[in-house]
């Protein structure tokens, strides 16, 4: 049963409207970019580079997983607040919380799918990278992407933190049936957590001047842990609203 709804959760990702006009938008915007990029090239732009591995393919190939990763980080959160949002509008509720009451269960297997849509948008950057790793098969080594621009763990950055966005993006999206809204709601989240990210950093950075050193571990946990609190408090949050809604 968990199976069949993660299954549908992915479908309805998938299908979404909101999936394919912001995955459109965002593949013409990096067409443009490259198409930028090339021309740069052209006009030798990439000629004060003297450096064996950051040659110009490289280069191109590290700016097309920039855009792609920008883009992702856009298009995922969208397609998950508009699916996300639908759900009470297209009576889904109706439907299928009444077969499945536990509603844990609908929330881990609507995460699963949300989780497998971030995975295959992260690995469809890998087909494009192929394609210009064969078209500059006589200029760049394709191990310089694993030791120098080490695409395995930019591949696994990308999709963490697009997960997170979407969490945060699904999390307020359960309380409002207005896409529009959530997603004001979740641009001032990212806001301001980009803005208390770089206060903090200052902060640190600050007190390392001044003599007071901060182990990086430290500061990894304090990173994580100050990451972790709106989940925790939205989680809190939708429980109670849940818990209030059975008992009407």
């Amino acid at each position: 049963m968990f199976g069949n709804l993660v299954q549908i959760e992915l479908i309805r990702l998938i299908k979404s409207t909101a999936l394919k006009i912001s995955a459109a938008i965002a593949v013409f915007l990096i067409f443009f970019c490259m198409i930028l990029v090339d021309y740069v090239k052209y006009l030798g732009g990439f000629a004060f580079i003297n450096n064996d591995v950051l040659t110009p393919p490289m280069i191109e190939i590290s700016v097309f997983t920039v855009i792609y990763f920008m883009a992702a980080s856009v298009v995922a959160p969208v397609t998950v607040i508009f699916t996300t949002c639908s759900y009470q509008t297209s009576r889904l509720s109706v439907n299928i919380e009444g077969a499945v009451r536990n509603r844990l269960k609908l929330c881990l297997s609507e995460l699963a799918g949300i989780a497998l849509l971030d995975v295959i948008l992260s690995l469809m950057m890998f087909p494009v990278i192929v394609i210009m790793c064969l078209s500059y098969r006589s200029e760049l080594n394709p191990m310089d992407l694993l030791s120098e621009l080490d695409i395995v763990y930019m591949f696994i950055s990308m999709t963490l933190s697009n997960l997170y966005g979407c969490l945060i993006a699904y999390l307020i999206s359960k309380f409002t049936s207005n896409p529009m809204l959530a997603m004001a709601v979740s641009i001032l989240y990212s806001v301001v957590s980009y803005a208390g990210i770089v206060f903090l950093t200052g902060f640190v950075s600050g007190n390392g001047d001044n003599g007071i050193i901060i182990p990086d571990s430290l500061r990894d946990v304090f990173f994580y842990i100050v990451l972790s609190i709106p989940i925790i408090a939205l989680s809190i949050a939708l429980a109670v609203r849940y818990k209030k809604a059975d008992r009407i």
